[in-house]
């Protein structure tokens, strides 16, 4: 008889999976901050997914170490019998679940997981917030099945523009307003990431949609704010659609409620729910209902 016929799955175990397809591929302490919160649940955790990885419900890539000594995260995708199950509960076939998450490379994990912990730190963060709810998150490998193209004010070829991930934040009046995505690691050179930025400057004036950039450092923050300027001026573009924080300043804790967004060419620092309380108050005196310049209801 196989592992999974003595297994019997919880709704954790099911949130589990549904999760780590969601995702995309998730790591142990994704689940944990997810599934084991409490004091005293990491013991727990890392019991119920050794179970999950033998009956084959989890599959376990072991990543490199990022500092050169010892092994590195557990990088978790659907088992055999996980995409069995989660296709059942999706009402989905196993072959319409697409590939599981095969990414090998260092630098392409760093990323994923990186745009997963502001996932789930979004997730955290509205469920114990009384100013949004999240209605929708759409990731990257579905973002690049429709891309944004605009053309190049300057060159006049198509720029293709693909977030790391969109998602739409509503207030309790309904209100609704998107927002776009973009985990930076310092890597891309900069006449790429300028082409980019004009993509985004460029496509302001069809849909005001703010994207946020979560950036490794100060460095890298002063970096792209003083691009986007330049390219903002290039295009005679407005740059307050650039928003940037540090992605260590981006928890579930203050991702709404700290003054860590600075708006290129506006606030210094802002906090989403200050901006959402004041718009809001302002839209209703005119009859409107947005968060942000460019919400929808």
């Amino acid at each position: 008889m196989s592992p999974a016929a003595h297994l019997t799955l919880t709704q954790r175990d099911l949130a589990i999976l549904l999760m780590a397809h969601a995702y995309q591929g998730v790591t142990v302490e994704l689940v944990r901050r997810r599934h084991f919160a409490s004091n005293g649940a990491r013991s727990a955790c890392y019991t119920r997914i050794k179970k999950l990885i033998s009956a084959d419900y989890l599959t376990s890539l072991r990543l490199g170490s990022t500092s050169g000594v010892g092994s590195g995260k557990a990088f978790l995708t659907l088992g055999a019998h996980g995409r069995s199950v989660v296709a059942d509960v999706l009402g989905l076939s196993v072959s319409e679940l697409g590939r599981s998450s095969r990414m090998h490379a260092p630098a392409l994990i760093d990323h994923h997981l990186a745009t997963a912990d502001f996932h789930l730190s979004l997730e955290l963060a509205t469920e114990h917030s009384s100013t949004f709810r999240l209605v929708d998150w759409t990731s990257e490998v579905e973002l690049r099945q429709a891309p944004m193209k605009v053309t190049d004010p300057l060159t006049r070829r198509p720029i293709t523009v693909i977030p790391d991930g969109a998602f739409v934040l509503a207030l309790p009046d309904d209100t609704e307003q998107g927002f776009r995505l973009e985990m930076d690691m310092g890597t891309i050179p900069p006449k790429r990431l300028r082409t980019k930025l004009r993509g985004y400057l460029a496509a302001r004036v069809k849909r005001s949609t703010p994207i946020l950039f979560a950036v490794p450092d100060e460095l890298r923050r002063a970096a792209i704010n003083r691009w986007t300027l330049d390219e903002a001026q290039r295009i005679d573009a407005d740059p307050t659609i650039i928003w940037l924080a540090l992605q260590s300043d981006v928890t579930e804790d203050t991702l709404f409620t700290q003054p860590i967004w600075q708006v290129v060419g506006g606030p210094v620092r802002l906090a989403l729910d200050v901006v959402a309380g004041e718009e809001t108050a302002t839209s209703h005196q005119r009859g409107e209902h947005l968060i942000v310049a460019g919400g929808r209801r």
